[in-house]
């Protein structure tokens, strides 16, 4: 989150070597906040669902 952060002020930046820069500044900052959001929402979603349907096993204890 604090490179994505880092990365916003160049999106403003109008300069010639900030403009060859943004294509790229726009896809790291897009890649970032996608990765956290389905960390944070659908991977736990994902595996309450599974564990509906009973495809996920829990740990027995040796």
């Amino acid at each position: 989150m604090t490179t994505a952060a880092g990365l916003l002020p160049l999106l403003t930046e109008t300069s010639l070597q900030a403009q060859v820069i943004q294509p790229l500044v726009i896809s790291i900052v897009f890649g970032i906040f996608a990765s956290t959001l389905l960390v944070l929402f659908m991977i736990p979603a994902a595996y309450a669902i599974l564990a509906d349907f009973g495809l996920v096993h829990k740990h027995e204890e040796i």
